[in-house]
């Protein structure tokens, strides 16, 4: 059937992408910083008392990422080529509750990410406890919203969270009174987005994770992490009405495909839009330097 074929496909396309495409971008990136700005020339980047050798640490971590993305990319090939030997129908795995393989998948694929993530966050805060940098300007023109995005976005979010509650409440399934799934999904999804404007906020008045990070530098980080709210927002409404649609509609055949298609989108209006925003040859690493104070 054509609807399995085209499962096939957008599978394929969520292991190359999650797994080897953005991992690999990933990790070009961090090589290249490693590489090019050393920790004998540029000591704040790598300014941290809990390692001895902080740079060596961080490749160690780099050659784990880069092994854990490659062995998650072969399950998936593997898996995907299972299938295709024994004919397996992709268009009945609604009906034989396989849904969850998707879910689960994704979730493996992000763990690496995840976990840079968190050793990043850690990073920052260690280098917040040992390094103060000598000199501090600050910075008096407030930080405004709609300074790093069109208020289109913005309010395009607003309609669609207004549009797909609307859309969701009028379903038969959700008739008064309300049953406990139906308060629970409103809940989170509202919960959600108040975390988002919540998050925004906090960058914008907040102070900087990185104490040596330049300031034009921190603008643009704040640029990205208010893009991957406002679009995290919109997928997240955009996709949850198309479900609804499907179910309301009877098109369950498709759910498979529009769930790995969301999947794809969320890394790269996520991790791939921050990469957009946080261009490596954009960046002041000369705050890095010995005799660098805080720009």
């Amino acid at each position: 059937m054509l609807i399995d074929i085209l499962f096939y496909s957008v599978l394929l396309a969520q292991v190359l992408i999650v797994s080897a495409y953005y991992p690999n971008k990933f990790s070009c990136r961090a090589a290249y910083i490693l590489e090019k700005y050393t920790e004998e020339d540029y000591p704040k980047l790598y300014q941290n008392s809990y390692y001895k050798n902080p740079g060596a640490r961080f490749k160690k971590k780099l050659r784990a990422f880069k092994f854990a993305n490659g062995v998650i990319c072969f399950i998936g090939l593997g898996v995907l080529l299972a299938m295709i030997i024994t004919s397996y129908t992709p268009s009945h795995i609604k009906e034989n509750e396989h849904m969850l393989f998707l879910l689960f998948f994704f979730l493996l694929q992000t763990l690496p990410m995840i976990i840079m993530s968190m050793s990043a966050y850690k990073w920052y805060r260690y280098m917040r406890e040992t390094g103060k940098p000598k000199l501090r300007s600050a910075k008096l023109t407030p930080r405004r919203l709609f300074d790093f995005i069109s208020p289109i976005y913005v309010v395009l979010a607003i309609v669609l969270y207004c549009v797909w509650l609307g859309y969701y409440l009028s379903s038969p399934d959700n008739a008064l009174p309300w049953r406990w799934d139906t308060v629970v999904t409103v809940i989170v999804m509202t919960t959600l987005n108040l975390f988002y404007i919540y998050s925004i906020r906090h960058y914008l008045q907040g102070k900087k994770n990185n104490p040596h990070q330049a300031y034009k530098d921190q603008l643009m980080q704040i640029e990205g992490i208010v893009r991957v709210y406002i679009y995290a927002s919109i997928g997240m409404s955009v996709s949850l009405i198309v479900f609804n649609a499907v179910n309301r509609y009877g098109l369950d055949i498709y759910e498979p495909v529009i769930i790995s298609a969301y999947f794809q989108i969320c890394m790269i209006l996520g991790v791939g839009q921050m990469m957009r925003s946080e261009r490596i040859e954009d960046m002041d690493f000369d705050v890095y330097k010995e005799d660098a104070g805080l720009v």
